[in-house]
């Protein structure tokens, strides 16, 4: 198989294990398993509707740091992702389009995060990561930073992520965010979402949404949708991605 350039298995496994820990996050009100070499730099919380959530954290390490976000495990993530129609990205002078629920849900999330990478070296790498709803905030957060902090090269792998922007969102996202690896299992129907256009009810006008690049596509874990979106089944299909490239 020919991968992405610059894609890195055994940084795309631990980036996976990494998006694990975010549901454990949320399960044990924001506690989680800390890498060993790392330690928790932040915990954030952000409301898809309504009510504050656990939602991903950072963690910091000698040189490097991780920007994990989970995907969607309760009915108000399942609300925020049906809210399909398109707001302007705020985060550049330039008029992108994208998800008004991924938005929304990044937005009340931002402060906290930019606040903690206040108290980060920029010397260090930056990696940003997360599954499916959380593949699609890691990608609004990292053309956010690369964008309007110092950290200008951030590395970013999202495992199951729909599309979030339009074709001028996901081109400068391109442009801006070098290092970006979107991981999708064939079959995994999340990362079929939303369509590529979308015509609202009583409207002429339409939506449009583009992945952004690079996609690395994985074998098909079974025929059902857990074995295809859930992050257990990309952290499996990775391994074996290993292991047949070292036969």
């Amino acid at each position: 198989m020919a991968y992405p350039a610059g894609f890195d298995k055994e940084l795309a496994l631990f980036l996976g294990r990494c998006c694990i820990e975010t549901y454990t996050q949320l399960k044990y009100n924001g506690c989680c398993n800390v890498p060993e070499g790392f330690r928790r730099k932040a915990a954030f919380k952000a409301v898809p509707v309504l009510v504050p959530e656990w939602f991903g954290y950072m963690i910091e390490s000698a040189d490097a740091v991780v920007i994990a976000f989970r995907g969607s495990l309760a009915n108000p993530d399942w609300l925020a992702n049906a809210a399909v129609f398109q707001v302007t990205y705020p985060y550049t002078p330039l008029e992108l389009k994208t998800h008004a629920g991924f938005t929304g849900i990044y937005s009340s999330c931002r402060k906290q995060i930019m606040d903690a990478l206040q108290c980060v070296s920029t010397e260090k790498q930056l990696y940003i990561t997360g599954h499916s709803l959380g593949g699609a905030l890691a990608i609004l957060c990292a053309l956010d930073i690369a964008v309007n902090t110092s950290f200008r090269h951030p590395v970013m792998y999202s495992f199951g992520s729909p599309r979030v922007g339009d074709q001028r969102f996901a081109y400068l996202y391109n442009v801006v965010v070098s290092d970006s690896f979107r991981i999708v299992i064939g079959g995994d129907v999340v990362a079929t979402l939303p369509p590529v256009a979308l015509t609202p009810p009583l409207s002429k006008e339409a939506w449009y949404f583009e992945h952004v690049k690079s996609e690395l596509r994985l074998e098909q874990q079974g025929g059902r949708l857990p074995d295809n979106h859930l992050m257990e089944g990309y952290l499996k299909a990775l391994v074996q991605l290993d292991a047949a490239a070292n036969e």
